[in-house]
């Protein structure tokens, strides 16, 4: 399901809907970066991705026979007629970037959010791969690429 999730962020790169500057996908959520494109506003792309994605998630789980997930995802419904899987919450959160102290707050979180204690996924930043944890830290590429936040800090 994370290749899902990545291979959605990267279309919406790599056809202009947003610069993407850095992600981190979890079991249960993702946080991503963004730099939306005026004619893609943040809304437009979170209900494109969510829509997107939601598809593409529950026909891999169609296609495996993965029961247990795909009930888990109807359970989850929160208006039955309108929807019959739910994948994401319906909410987001967006914040702009107001500074580059604030950029740099959140990369450290994104990039550390996979050894919390309660994750555990990894025990360094850049060792998870579903995080661009290794291309800030060891200069090294992403499973995506990625634009350069670098260059909004100096």
């Amino acid at each position: 399901m994370k290749r899902i999730v990545v291979e959605s962020l990267a279309f919406m790169r790599s056809n202009g809907w947003m610069r993407l500057y850095a992600f981190v996908v979890m079991p249960n959520h993702i946080h991503f970066i963004a730099q939306c494109h005026p004619a893609h506003p943040v809304q437009d792309i979170v209900r494109d991705f969510k829509k997107y994605t939601s598809k593409q998630i529950v026909a891999q789980y169609e296609l495996e026979g993965n029961t247990r997930a795909l009930e888990f995802l109807r359970t989850s419904v929160k208006r039955p007629g309108k929807q019959t899987y739910a994948v994401w919450a319906s909410e987001y959160q967006a914040k702009d970037v107001v500074s580059p102290g604030f950029l740099a707050q959140k990369l450290n979180y994104i990039h550390h959010n996979p050894l919390q204690p309660h994750w555990q996924l990894a025990d360094r930043p850049e060792a998870y791969a579903w995080s661009s944890a290794r291309y800030y830290l060891c200069n090294e590429p992403a499973i995506l690429e990625l634009d350069d936040a670098r260059d909004l800090l100096a």
